[in-house]
């Protein structure tokens, strides 16, 4: 099995400030579905937001790399 790119570390500040937003019932469903919890624990406790985040860089980091993968086997002609 082909090891995990190691990530690049930021060395950026932050400030979790609790969320004001308005959801529907379909992000409900895709947020519970894809990290197992609500947008009422989300907004509430900043541990679980941070995972969810850290979690989100980390399929983002992933698919830029497939992509970058799948581009190259496109423009090569194979």
């Amino acid at each position: 099995m082909p090891e995990k790119p190691a990530m690049k570390k930021r060395k950026e500040w932050f400030f979790i400030t609790p969320l004001k937003i308005q959801y529907t019932n379909e992000m409900e469903k895709a947020l519970h579905g894809a990290h197992g919890i609500g947008y009422e624990t989300y907004r509430h406790d900043c541990g679980k937001r941070i995972e969810v985040e850290k979690r989100r860089e980390e399929e983002y980091v992933e698919s830029k790399i497939v992509a970058e993968n799948i581009g190259g086997v496109l423009s090569s002609g194979t």
